[in-house]
């Protein structure tokens, strides 16, 4: 038996005492972990960059410059960034040298990049508002609770849907829709609709026809198994 696995008993109070014994005595280390640039280029991206890039509003400025101003400062301090990348004043980047942008995507409103090491996005990927990409976590098996860190990544022709969780070293594959207030804690297939928590593939993500799009479009009652 796995000393992780749960037998239903619960822990004896011997083994709770020593447990919190050695939390106590356990020195907190993450020593091995870098966040890409020093302490001052840190310093300026929350000081001045991070500041700058929430007064950029689309009220402010039109739609178009106010989108490219944010995409050169990501640019500034690091972040690769592709052709018409659309990301809203309010996300929350840790750090935009460890982020990737592709071709034609957007991130919505209050979603938080925690990006400790590298989070990948691919092109014509749309991540919906109040979503959290978490690149960090611990080790809850550890008596000091150790870092745990790993890439994000979300592959080409994603959507991730309004306020999902994202674990850390999680893949969300081509063409994938997460659901709406999933929590990803593994890697998802590509071309899959997958939602819950945890989340799942459910079903082929399976785009409508050009002739079902243009029936619609026009005021037809085209009916469609869902």
């Amino acid at each position: 038996m796995s000393d992780t696995e749960d037998t239903g008993k619960g822990l004896s109070p011997g083994l709770i005492a020593e447990q919190k014994r050695r939390m106590d005595e356990g020195v907190y280390d993450n020593s091995w972990w870098s966040p890409g640039r020093g302490w001052w280029w840190q310093a300026l991206w929350k000081v001045i960059g991070m500041p700058i890039f929430r007064c950029s509003t689309d009220e402010l400025f039109s739609f178009y410059w106010s989108s490219r101003f944010r995409g050169w400062l990501l640019r500034l301090f690091g972040a690769r960034t592709g052709k018409n990348v659309y990301i809203r004043p309010t996300v929350r980047i840790t750090y935009p040298w460890n982020l990737e942008i592709g071709d034609n995507s957007s991130i919505g409103d209050c979603t938080w990049i925690y990006n400790l090491v590298p989070v990948r996005i691919g092109s014509r990927v749309c991540v919906s508002q109040n979503t959290f990409l978490c690149t960090g976590g611990h080790d809850p098996y550890d008596m000091t609770m150790e870092l745990i860190a790993g890439t994000i990544v979300i592959s080409d022709y994603a959507w991730v849907c309004a306020d999902c969780y994202i674990n850390h070293g999680v893949t969300i594959g081509e063409g994938t829709v997460v659901g709406a207030r999933s929590v990803v804690m593994k890697d998802m297939p590509p071309w899959k609709i997958c939602v819950g928590n945890p989340c799942k593939p459910v079903k082929d993500r399976v785009l409508r026809s050009e002739e079902e799009v243009f029936f619609d479009n026009n005021g037809g009652d085209f009916r469609r198994e869902r």
